[in-house]
C-alpha cells in the first residue's frame, strides 16, 4: 500500500519511510509543497502522512490538501495543544500523533488507520453506464457517448461515482462533503461547486448547459440526464 509522507525535514522523512517500509508499506517522501499538492490531486495513495515541524504552517496546508483529496490523512506534530489538534481534525485529519513517539507507535497507528479506512477494492465494482456515459471504477475513467476517454482525479471520480450510483436522486451538499472528502461538518459550498465545475468540463458536451450533472438550488446536485439547460 502506498503512503505519501510530506514534511520539511528530509532526514526525518527518511526515518519515517524506513519505519513504514519495515511495516510492509510503500512510502514516498516529498519535501516540495507544490509537488505534494499535485500528487494529492492527481494520484490516489492509500494514506497521506504529514510530518510537521514547529515552522510548518500546518492548518492552511491541511485545508489545501482536503480541497484536492479524500485520502486519509495522518499528522505527526510536536504541537500538543488541544485547540490546535481540534482545528486539525476539523480540517479533515483522520489521526493525529504527537511527537515524540516511538517507531512502533507510528507503525501501529498507520496500520490501524489503513485498516479502518480501507475502501472496497475498485476491481469488484463494475462499470456504470447511464445514457451513453460510462464510468469505469477500476481504471477511474469515463467514456463519453462519442467514445472519448477521460481520466479523473481522485475527487472527481468519487463525486461522479456518488452521483451515478444514485441516479435521479438529489445528493445534499453535506452528504457530498462527507462521502467525497471523507469528513463531516457543515457543507463547503464553494469547495463542492468548484469540483462540480471541473467535473462538468470533463464529462459534459456543453459545461455551460449541463446534460448530466444538475444543480438543485439550496440542496445539492443530482445525476439526471436530459437535454434541458442547467445554469447552476
Amino acid at each position: 500500500m502506498r503512503v505519501v509522507i510530506f514534511g520539511n525535514d528530509r532526514d526525518q522523512l527518511e526515518f519515517d519511510a524506513l519505519v513504514l517500509r519495515q511495516a510492509g508499506l510503500q512510502p514516498i517522501t516529498i519535501t516540495n509543497e507544490g509537488e505534494f499538492l499535485s500528487l494529492c490531486a492527481e494520484e490516489a495513495p492509500d494514506l497521506i502522512v504529514i510530518d510537521a515541524s514547529k515552522e510548518m504552517d500546518l492548518l492552511p496546508l491541511l485545508s489545501k490538501v482536503r480541497s484536492e483529496s479524500g485520502v486519509p490523512i495522518m499528522v505527526i506534530s510536536p504541537e500538543r495543544e488541544e485547540e490546535y489538534i481540534l482545528q486539525a481534525l476539523d480540517r479533515g485529519v483522520d489521526d493525529y500523533l504527537v511527537k515524540p513517539h516511538t517507531p512502533r507507535m507510528l507503525a501501529a497507528r498507520v496500520r490501524t488507520l489503513l485498516r479502518r479506512t480501507r475502501p472496497m477494492p475498485l476491481s469488484v465494482l463494475g462499470p456504470i453506464t447511464i445514457q451513453g456515459l460510462t464510468l469505469d471504477p477500476e481504471q477511474r475513467l469515463v467514456v463519453t457517448p462519442n467514445g472519448a476517454t477521460v481520466h479523473l482525479t481522485n475527487l472527481e471520480f468519487r463525486l461522479l461515482f456518488l452521483l451515478m450510483s444514485n441516479p435521479e436522486r438529489v445528493v445534499p451538499l453535506e452528504t457530498i462533503v462527507e462521502r467525497v472528502w471523507g469528513y463531516g461538518g457543515e457543507s463547503e459550498t464553494a469547495l463542492v461547486k468548484n469540483l462540480v465545475s471541473r467535473l462538468r468540463h470533463k464529462v459534459e458536451p456543453d459545461p455551460s448547459n449541463p446534460r448530466y450533472i444538475k444543480t438543485v438550488p439550496g440542496i445539492g446536485y443530482s445525476f439526471s440526464p436530459s437535454e434541458e439547460a442547467d445554469t447552476g
